[in-house]
């Protein structure tokens, strides 16, 4: 098993009960696959280097995760 970190943008509108879906919905992916979540961590609203969609900020949420190489194409789709 590999360690690998993912990181997540979500829009800076997201309610915290979205940001919470978000994170179990990448967790359960995780498991499912067969891997670990080693840290979770919420980085919170911060500043995009460029404008994405008009968007200057968003939710950043950063996973360490331990698992095979498939899952990477797995999270890539969802």
């Amino acid at each position: 098993m590999n360690l690998y970190e993912h990181t997540i943008i979500a829009r800076q509108d997201t309610s915290p009960a979205q940001l919470k879906q978000l994170q179990e919905k990448y967790s359960k992916i995780v498991e499912n696959n067969d891997g670990n979540i080693v840290q979770l961590e919420n980085w919170g609203l911060m500043n995009l280097s460029y404008l994405i969609k008009k968007n200057k900020k968003g939710n950043y949420i950063h996973f360490k995760i331990k698992a095979n190489g498939k899952i990477l194409s797995e999270l890539e789709k969802n």
